[in-house]
């Protein structure tokens, strides 16, 4: 027998503002041969589903993260070992006998109880452990609990991996090793420890759960892959971004006639979003910080001179941001046609990770639900948000006569590690004046 290469599968960065992806299906099993190419899994960002191949030829001989748990970018998905069948043949043996094979409620059921299911002796179909199994064994007295680990769990470990284990407070003994052989890595080792943490929740949360469970005016519904994944990037941008929220209202009466006269001639219905993108990336032009993001590992603020304007769309799914890509080189037409475009893509649920990806700057349109002002969330790594409300009759001054205006609520976020206040507002003025002021606006590229 040869010498076998190992090959891990790691989570890419699939965009720029996802560090994480759920895991939606695993196409192949521990055991399965693979090539080069192959569709192992689809993982689903906040934004699209993505497939990702299989770097090699080979034998897969461990899944480190199973179908609906989160995986952040750079983790260990799995790993394919090569080699000649003979090795082949051996290792797809030996992954199989590692690899614990059981049904989500029992995994869930071990989540809660602290128990590594390769130390559960199973009677399950197959040699899957039951519910009954679990349970059991959680309530064995620790003396055999260590005893049955022993026998069943020899540990495989660097210095450096057992160091670390030290270093957490971890026994790596309790380790449930996923790389060939049983093999412990720091992988392991940190998800041993989320593990422990799931569980400790999970016991305060008991009493509450089974008392809510039995009222009947209560139901409990487990997140979808889509709303988990949108979970995980919300969560990420609100803790890792300082955001501060600016507001005003731009009287729009101007801009209300133009699109009118606009429809009257153009094919089909323009709606106003393609007039505020222009109208956005004339700001950005201007305030350049506002089109910028933060390299956090290295401190430095990357400037962009492209203008690729994300737009929030509402789905049933929840909610996604397709991105119109060069703005500034599109006329209002054109911005109108690729906006019907995308929308209705993202309703079809037939958005791509490319349609998704690289924005500078995004819009949230809250007025098509009738909303006005809110406080939108920036889409990591962009610096800032533009909140549009609905456009309202409303008294507005003029020339100091009170008279019925159009006027439209505005709430801009950003970023304020990077953007002050006073340059924040900067730019919210001048991003009304462009509303209230169209036709200068649109003198070209219409």
């Amino acid at each position: 027998m040869t010498n076998t290469d190992l090959t891990t599968v790691t989570l890419p960065r699939l965009s720029d503002s996802d560090d994480e992806s759920v895991i939606v299906f695993w196409h192949k099993s521990v055991g399965d041969e693979v090539k080069q190419g192959d569709v192992l899994v689809e993982v689903q960002t906040a934004k699209a589903v993505n497939e990702i191949e299989a770097p090699a030829d080979g034998i897969l001989t461990n899944i480190h993260i199973a179908r609906g748990d989160v995986a952040s970018v750079g983790n260990v998905l799995a790993e394919i070992e090569a080699g000649t069948s003979q090795s082949a043949g051996q290792t797809s043996e030996t992954a199989k006998q590692n690899f614990v094979k059981a049904s989500p409620r029992v995994r869930k059921i071990a989540k809660e109880l602290g128990v590594n299911l390769a130390d559960v002796s199973p009677t399950g179909p197959n040699g899957r452990p039951t519910e009954e199994d679990v349970r059991q064994f959680a309530e064995q007295p620790a003396e055999t609990k260590t005893e049955t680990s022993q026998q069943k769990h020899r540990v495989i470990a660097t210095p450096s991996v057992r160091k670390y284990a030290r270093s957490k407070g971890v026994n790596i003994d309790d380790v449930q090793g996923m790389g060939g052989n049983g093999r412990i890595t720091g992988d392991d080792i940190d998800h041993h420890i989320k593990l422990k943490q799931s569980a400790s929740l999970s016991d305060e949360s008991k009493a509450i759960s089974l008392s809510s469970e039995k009222d009947s005016r209560i139901e409990v519904e487990k997140m979808s892959i889509t709303r988990k994944a949108i979970s995980a990037a919300m969560t990420h941008s609100k803790q890792t971004i300082p955001h501060v929220t600016h507001f005003s209202q731009a009287e729009v009466s101007e801009l209300v006639r133009l699109r009118h006269s606009w429809n009257e001639t153009a094919v089909g219905n323009i709606t106003y979003l393609p007039f505020i993108i222009k109208a956005l990336v004339q700001t950005l032009k201007k305030h350049r910080l506002l089109n910028a993001s933060i390299r956090e590992e290295t401190d430095e603020v990357v400037y962009k001179y492209f203008y690729n304007i994300g737009i929030a769309v509402q789905t049933e799914d929840g909610l996604l941001v397709p991105v119109i890509k060069d703005c500034d080189q599109k006329s209002v037409i054109g911005l109108a046609e690729e906006l019907h475009e995308l929308t209705e893509k993202a309703r079809a649920g037939n958005l791509s990770a490319a349609d998704m990806k690289d924005g500078t700057c995004t819009i949230s349109n809250i007025g098509s639900a009738k909303g006005s002002w809110f406080t939108p969330v920036i889409h990591h790594p962009e610096t800032a948000i533009l909140g549009v409300g609905m456009i309202e009759k409303q008294p507005v001054v003029k020339d100091n006569d009170i008279v019925i205006g159009q006027v439209m609520p505005l709430s801009l976020s950003y970023d304020h590690r990077l953007i002050d206040g006073a340059a924040a507002q900067h730019a919210l003025n001048d991003l009304k004046a462009s509303l209230e002021n169209p036709a200068k606006l649109f003198m070209e590229l219409i």
